[in-house]
């Protein structure tokens, strides 16, 4: 897949599968999971491609954005530790040039299922963090989060025994009402080149 076209392709993907196999009403989670598998079993599916599109850092700056709606059409536990391990590289990338780094994460249509269903990937994330010692707890200057899910106090409460205090009490909620015109200030104020 070219670059240029893994997010449409991923997305029409994603429809033709749907398509193909009717959305389930009880088991959605199990499906979106068989989506995502069946999608990165494809012969031309570029995993890393896929990632540095999901997860990137502005050009020149301590800015790290994530997009959790092309995280979740290729997501499942067996890629999860490449994902992660790319995201440790972002965030040490930022630490080593710059010192502090910001976070921020477009979660549009996120959900408590998504939450359960993407547990052991926040899960692995925080024992990387731990078991590499590193300092990024303390680096992170905010977390904002785009696309706040009205459900996020619930969200918050399942999602706290597994992350790490100090990065928790650096989240800045944006509401979905907020978000537009934020979102496409950072996007415009630090226009990718590639």
């Amino acid at each position: 897949m070219a670059e240029k076209n893994i997010v449409d392709t991923m997305t029409e993907f994603k429809e033709k599968y749907y398509n193909d196999n009717k959305k389930n009403i009880f088991f959605k989670k199990t499906q979106k999971i068989d989506c995502a598998k069946e999608l990165t079993a494809l012969p031309n599916f570029n995993l890393e491609e896929a990632i540095k599109n999901t997860a990137y850092i502005f050009p020149e700056t301590n800015k790290i954005f994530i997009n959790y709606e092309l995280f979740k059409l290729y997501a499942h536990c067996d890629n999860y530790e490449v994902f992660i391990n790319y995201l440790m590289f972002l965030y040490k990338s930022c630490t080593d040039s710059y010192g502090k780094f910001e976070v921020h994460v477009n979660l549009n249509t996120f959900s408590v299922t998504s939450a359960e269903r993407y547990k052991e990937a926040i899960i692995m994330f925080n024992n990387k963090c731990i078991e590499t010692n590193s300092d990024y707890s303390d680096n992170v200057i905010f977390m904002k989060i785009y696309n706040t899910p009205a459900v996020m106090d619930q969200i918050k409460i399942m999602l706290k025994p597994f992350i790490d205090k100090r990065v928790f009490e650096k989240i800045v909620l944006i509401s979905k009402k907020d978000t537009p015109v934020l979102l496409e200030k950072l996007m415009n104020n630090n226009i990718i080149k590639k």
